[in-house]
């Protein structure tokens, strides 16, 4: 069976337009498999129309089983109105997706009070802070870094290629800042907009970002990846040896990533408690930090 790994750049508060992504994919034979940390994996199927729906469950935490009588129940409810679970999202344990082909299917939650009270309750409990946290432990050095990297280049005496590379991570760092700060304003507006329509009736946000965020977005990869493919280039014109050594250190951390992952993804579906999850998940992640250290030290 074919399989097909899409880079996963959707936000929680972007639930309208991951939805309609997935429809279309879906319409085009790519049947949604799995939500991985940081990759949307389709199978390839039959093209047919399927429609998506996001479940939010604010009560869940990020390392508890999802193996929970609550959950099942909800999945059971579900599952009679004709809605297949297809997976939870393992970046954020607490959003479920589910599929239906009916053409014209009853929506998930048909009480819109309760609706915008569980998605104000999510993205306060569970969003909110993390955006907070991200914004200030991330720009501040992003600044800090971005700022010496200039001076560098003002001051320093370096090649072309150097000046370029500094030039590009000063870039690199400023437009990430400036997308924690938009999405901080867009979270912040979007909960004042989910509040105002739980205690009011007024229509509520809508789930989907500017496109210009996506720009943003868009330039950010790009600029990592010319940015990452000069680096190589510099490595290997001036040292062959470490520029083998940075890859292995590279591919290292990816698989790291990836190990990390899935194993926080196979203990949310034990029946264990989110304490020894978290146990376990911390060993694990110490063990390869030292490998990395390992491997940094055996190469350089």
């Amino acid at each position: 069976m074919k399989r097909r790994y899409e880079l996963n750049l959707y936000t929680p508060d972007q639930y309208n337009d991951l939805q309609e992504h997935l429809g279309h994919m879906a319409s085009r034979g790519w049947m949604l498999e799995r939500m991985e940390q940081h990759f949307l994996v389709y199978r390839q199927n039959v093209s047919s129309p399927v429609h998506y729906a996001v479940a939010f469950h604010p009560e869940v935490g990020d390392m508890d089983s999802l193996r929970t009588p609550a959950l099942e129940f909800y999945e059971d409810l579900c599952r009679q109105a004709q809605w297949r679970l297809v997976d939870t999202w393992s970046k954020y344990p607490q959003i479920q997706v589910y599929a239906t082909q009916q053409r014209d299917p009853v929506p998930l939650q048909t009480d819109l009070a309760t609706h915008w009270a569980v998605m104000e309750d999510w993205m306060e409990k569970r969003y909110w802070p993390k955006v907070q946290s991200d914004t200030a432990f991330g720009s501040l050095p992003n600044l800090l870094l971005a700022a010496f990297a200039l001076l560098w280049v003002v001051q320093g005496e370096l090649s072309i290629l150097q000046k370029i590379l500094l030039i590009g991570l000063c870039s690199l760092l400023m437009i990430q800042v400036i997308r924690h700060f938009f999405t901080l304003v867009h979270v912040q507006f979007w909960m004042e907009g989910a509040r105002r329509a739980r205690e009011t009736g007024a229509p509520g946000p809508v789930g989907r970002q500017s496109w210009w965020y996506w720009g943003l977005t868009r330039l950010l990869l790009t600029l990592a990846g010319a940015e990452l493919l000069l680096f190589l280039l510099y490595l290997g014109w001036n040292s062959p040896v470490q520029l083998v050594g940075f890859s292995l250190l590279l591919l290292a951390n990816v698989l790291s990533a990836w190990l990390s992952g899935k194993l926080r993804r196979h203990l949310r579906w034990q029946e264990t408690s989110a304490p020894l999850n978290y146990s376990i998940f911390l060993t694990a992640n110490i063990l390869m930090a030292l490998f990395l250290v390992w491997v940094l030290n055996r190469v350089f």
